[in-house]
């Protein structure tokens, strides 16, 4: 879901607006744990909501946490067991395009369908600036069925994507869920297509001919949710450990979060807001952090713990106020970024050596307190025994030696990265642990 990117009314769809009536049984499953109304976006927000198997709804809730619109797939729809997953916000028209199983599906405001498309669809759906609808499929064990579909408006496919016909030569980290598990699709500036394989670890982006003409592959784990920001970087979430980034095409980091486990467990959604806070959607939870890592805005699941099985939130995203939608900007083709930049696609040991100079940094950053480039016994402080990281045994740790540790501590846990990178602290959020 990019829901800042396009958007337009079909042919024939006329505006709805309506007023919004309250829902006080939906609002009681909601808790606003923090709100920082000066540092936050102003808006609603929009999403998913799968915690009642048997009352699967799209929500849209205030700043507070009130329900002003909702929508149940059961009753509202008529079909039983079949959750949404995406849900994105299209300004044209105020509607609602949401995917499920069955298909993508578009509904307005009186809670009508005004346009659908059965096929398999999950994960993300991005209505496109000519009408059409592009949706991926990322579950099920069949590789034929086309990860990618674009739809127009009367439901003629009109370009399909299979990651096993250009995937033949990859590595494929996971056989879990589908062939690719394909997360996410963004249509780009150039016309080509950003895909997320979940089971490859990978970031392609595919020319309209469905060659492959670039790709960011060993993302650690399962890359989810893919944003082209307006330079051109990329922020994506990936797991083992749970780590928000944005990094360039080249795959250097320059930012990232790392959440406190006990808080956030799995990331479905990120998205950088207009005013440069990050909304990111979680299994209990959806938070919105500043680029300085604070919690500004926190809503959670009432009364669902953190062992709770498949009581989640999907995907999100946050309406502006007034619905008036902000000021767009075109999705960067990664590979005509990197062309740009004369740099080229870092290898997994290049991306490891740079995230462990990276770590080394932030440790001599929070530790080296009195600035003379080294750490000394009294000031370090980590779990990690002093002695194994003061490698020559002079009481004091190096960057070089801060890297060196690092580098080992990465190649042990595969690669996943390292703990305190750049030397941001982790992030705290409130009301119980995620999942």
């Amino acid at each position: 879901m990019k829901t800042l990117s396009w958007s337009r009314a079909l042919p024939g769809l006329a505006v709805v607006t309506v007023a919004f009536a309250a829902h006080a049984d939906l609002s009681d499953r909601y808790v606003i744990d923090i709100h920082k109304a000066d540092k936050a976006y102003a808006g609603t927000t929009i999403f998913a909501d799968r915690s009642d198997p048997s009352f699967p709804v799209i929500v849209e809730v205030d700043m507070t946490g009130k329900v002003v619109w909702s929508y149940n797939i059961n009753i509202d729809l008529g079909t039983r067991n079949d959750a949404a997953t995406d849900v994105e916000w299209i300004p044209a028209t105020d509607t609602i395009l949401f995917t499920r199983p069955s298909g993508v599906y578009e509904v307005n405001r009186n809670k009508e369908i005004v346009w659908s498309h059965q096929a398999p669809a999950s994960h993300d759906a991005d209505r496109l600036p000519n009408g059409n609808t592009l949706f991926a499929w990322g579950w099920g064990s069949d590789s034929t069925v086309p990860e990618v579909r674009e739809v127009d408006p009367a439901g003629n496919v009109v370009w399909k994507w299979h990651a096993a016909e250009h995937l033949k030569d990859e590595k494929r980290h996971l056989d879990k869920e589908g062939y690719s598990h394909a997360n996410s699709v963004v249509r780009l500036a150039n016309g080509n297509t950003l895909v997320s394989l979940r089971n490859f670890y990978m970031l392609v982006e595919v020319a309209p001919a469905g060659n492959i003409v670039w790709k960011l592959p060993d993302l650690f784990t399962t890359p989810h949710d893919p944003e082209i920001l307006p330079n051109g970087n990329i922020l994506v979430n990936t797991r083992g450990p749970q780590v928000i980034k944005e990094i360039t095409p080249a795959g250097k980091i320059v930012w990232q979060y790392r959440p406190n486990p006990e808080d956030v467990n799995v990331v479905r959604y990120n998205h950088r807001l207009p005013n440069g806070n990050i909304l990111f959607v979680e299994r209990t939870k959806i938070m919105e952090i500043t680029n300085q890592r604070e919690v500004v805005w926190q809503l959670r699941l009432k009364g669902v713990g953190p062992d709770s099985n498949r009581q989640w939130l999907y995907k999100g995203e946050r309406i502006p106020a007034g619905r008036t939608p902000a000021p767009v900007h075109a999705f960067a083709a990664p590979s005509e970024t990197l062309a740009k930049s004369g740099e080229r696609v870092l290898s997994s040991e290049e991306r490891v050596k740079e995230q462990a100079e990276r770590a080394a940094r932030g440790m001599l950053t929070q530790m080296d307190k009195n600035g003379d480039g080294r750490i000394a016994r009294d000031e370090f402080k980590s779990r990690a025994p002093f002695e194994s990281i003061d490698t020559d045994g002079d009481g004091f740790i190096t960057a070089k030696e801060a890297e060196a540790f690092h580098m080992k501590r990465m190649a042990r846990q595969g690669g996943k990265g390292a703990e305190g990178d750049g030397g941001e602290q982790r992030g705290r959020g409130g009301g119980g642990r995620g999942r």
